[in-house]
């Protein structure tokens, strides 16, 4: 895993609620929303972290999109 994606899991883990509150939609602050449902938690929209690269703020799974479909990353 990585760095990112291990402390965002750690921070989760401690306290998910107050996690996902401040810091995760701190750290995507400026990065749009897509209009993408995560597949694999199914609650939240997908960010756009890059040109084709999206990542949930619920799960902290990646993804790239490929003309109109989602693959994990």
């Amino acid at each position: 895993m990585g760095k990112m994606k291990e402390e965002f899991m750690r921070n989760r883990q401690e306290d998910p609620s107050e996690y996902l509150k401040d810091q995760a939609f701190r750290q995507y602050e400026g990065i749009s929303s897509s209009n993408f449902l995560c597949p694999n938690c199914m609650k939240q929209n997908l960010l756009y972290t890059g040109d084709k690269e999206l990542t949930c703020p619920g799960c902290g799974q990646d993804f790239i999109q490929v003309r109109k479909a989602l693959r994990f990353k």
